[in-house]
């Protein structure tokens, strides 16, 4: 049973940003991700024995529609982070700020004790909780996830 789980943006995270002029928040057909950041999270995620619960926008096709886009994302998150890392329930909802799609998720899973959440974008996380705050790993959209913040990810 999972009791550890990380949420995972992946614009500014694993799927680098190079300038500003190139962030139009965009979601496009086929996202490079930075192997070698999936290969470091998929180390810290199994020294935690953590799940991936994906946040990321880009888990659905058709946000109107809320159409998964479950196969695309697990062939985006290959060969550096497999399918056993992934959560069964392997996304948040879509149901406004994401901190609140968080809480939601939270909600419905009771055996899930301890949590991350990793993402570039503070705004996203504005109106939530304190203790909730305190669980944000906080990167750059230029350099992603970094050695550094593997402390915070394992706490």
């Amino acid at each position: 049973m999972t009791k550890k789980v990380v949420f995972l943006d992946f614009d500014g995270v694993v799927r680098l940003i190079p300038s500003l002029e190139d962030d139009p928040r965009l979601i496009i057909p086929a996202p490079e991700f930075d192997q070698e950041k999936l290969r470091m999270l998929a180390e810290w995620c199994a020294e935690a024995e953590a799940k991936i619960v994906v946040s990321s926008d880009l888990r659905v096709i058709n946000t109107l529609e809320e159409t998964s886009n479950y196969d695309d994302v697990l062939g985006w998150l290959n060969p550096g982070i497999g399918v056993d890392m992934i959560h069964e329930d392997w996304a948040t909802p879509i149901r406004g700020p994401r901190w609140k799609e968080i809480m939601i998720w939270l909600s419905h899973h009771p055996e899930v004790t301890d949590y991350v959440m990793i993402d570039d974008f503070l705004k996203h996380f504005e109106d939530a909780p304190e203790d909730l705050k305190r669980r944000l790993v906080l990167t750059s959209n230029r350099f992603g996830i970094l050695p550094k913040h593997k402390d915070v990810v394992l706490k």
